[in-house]
């Protein structure tokens, strides 16, 4: 449970991250960082 939080955590604050990107113009960026991170998060998820 307490993982599961950590992830979620993890997840969100990336999420802002990738927001603040895109208010300061760098969509570009911002997709780039958020599909990463989506990979890497599957991955994870497959691993365990």
């Amino acid at each position: 449970m307490s993982g599961h939080m950590g992830i979620t955590y993890r997840y969100h604050r990336f999420t802002l991250a990738a927001v603040i990107c895109l208010f300061r113009g760098h969509r570009w960026l911002a997709y780039d960082l958020y599909l990463e991170k989506c990979l890497r998060c599957c991955k994870e998820k497959r691993v365990s």
